[in-house]
């Protein structure tokens, strides 16, 4: 059984790339991966047979790891962040040993982030639904960036904060104009 990759890990298959959403009704066969390569038209998928490629890990899906937090591997084992030798990110394994976090990565990714909660970056043109349904864009308004209810046009964007604190959680549901079907847990804010 082929390994296990998570949507937004950062890849390298020959390019880099992020493992990719697939379309809905489109199915993937066992041993395939698909990345989402950009270009000028936007992002563009491209599905691999991972017994013909070499697959590297570069970047869990939640980001590099920071001092101070806990990322789990592929096998359920938790893994805390701390600053090591030369003010180097490690991650240390339950045993107590500590590994530079690229290698724990490589060898057994993915990892994903369980604290603290992972919060999906705020991109210019997503758009979020509030637990009343109600759609929020995220826009940038003289270099500020922040969350629009639809059809509201006040001059300053509210802030992630502000709007999660009075409508959350928030989930994401449109992302550079495609849908996107993402669990609240990893989507929410």
């Amino acid at each position: 059984m082929p390994e296990q990759y998570k949507i937004d890990e950062r890849v390298r298959v020959i390019v880099e790339g992020l493992v990719a959403r697939i379309t809905e009704g489109e199915e993937l066969y066992p041993g395939e991966l698909t990345i989402a390569l950009p270009n000028p038209a936007g992002l563009y998928d491209v599905t691999v047979p991972l017994d013909s490629v070499t697959v590297e890990r570069l970047v869990p899906a939640g980001g590099e790891p920071k001092p101070g937090e806990i990322w789990r591997d592929k096998i359920g084992r938790d893994w805390f962040a701390y600053f090591g030798r030369y003010e180097q990110v490690q991650l240390m394994s339950p045993v107590g040993n500590g590994e530079p976090w690229k290698h724990v990565n490589q060898e057994h990714g993915p990892l994903e982030r369980v604290y603290p909660e992972a919060v999906p970056e705020l991109v210019v043109g997503d758009v979020w639904r509030d637990q009343d349904g109600d759609e929020w864009h995220a826009v940038d308004s003289d270099g500020t960036l922040g969350l629009r209810m639809y059809g509201m046009t006040r001059p300053n964007p509210r802030t992630r904060e502000w709007v999660t604190d009075r409508h959350g959680p928030l989930t994401l549901i449109r992302r550079n104009g495609v849908t996107v079907e993402q669990a609240p847990t990893d989507g929410a804010l």
